[in-house]
């Protein structure tokens, strides 16, 4: 019976290690990326307030709208935020 529930585990582990792998099926449709990131920075702003990190935001003329897909994009952007604040959190005197 062990061996049988440690052959699922190693099993889940694998598919997920595939599934991570595997580039994501993209949506792309015309977004507003200053609009988008600060959508992004609203919602991560308690965190980077209490981690004490600060986002300083530039972007290029001309780029305002572009064809991305939303949602990886917003996923990436929040990845950027938290290693950040795990970052900042690890340079911290203990």
């Amino acid at each position: 019976m062990f061996l049988d529930n440690e052959i699922d585990r190693l099993d889940t582990v694998v598919k997920r290690f595939l599934d991570f792998t595997r580039p994501p099926e993209m949506h792309q449709e015309e977004a507003n990326l200053k609009e988008l990131l600060e959508n992004v920075l609203a919602v991560e702003k308690p965190l980077m307030d209490r981690a004490n990190v600060k986002v300083k935001s530039t972007l290029p003329p001309g780029c305002a709208s572009r064809s991305v897909d939303r949602e990886l994009l917003k996923q990436a952007l929040m990845n950027l935020i938290l290693n950040a604040v795990e970052a900042n959190a690890g340079r911290r005197p203990g």
